[in-house]
């Protein structure tokens, strides 16, 4: 029979920064963090994460060809697992 386990951990990546200490002095600051998208033509507003370099979390140079959603989805659980 299997053993059941649990793994617990928190990764967080936001347009506060990443990580927990930087997630709670966003949320608390009361400032929006959503701006104008600048990669896009747009008028459309979204909450990007500022100076993210997946080369601080995962130093596998094949997470570079990823698109930028995998990529933080990967850091996030880089987090978490460090955690």
């Amino acid at each position: 029979m299997a053993e059941k386990i649990c793994i617990s951990g928190l990764g967080l990546l936001g347009p506060f920064g990443s990580g927990k200490k930087s997630f709670k002095e966003g949320i608390s600051s009361g400032h929006s963090f959503f701006k104008p998208v600048e990669k896009y033509d747009s008028s459309h507003l979204a909450g990007a994460v500022p100076d993210f370099q997946i080369k601080d979390y995962i130093k596998d140079r094949r997470v570079l060809k990823y698109s930028p959603v995998t990529q933080y989805a990967l850091a996030a659980a880089k987090m978490a697992v460090d955690e």
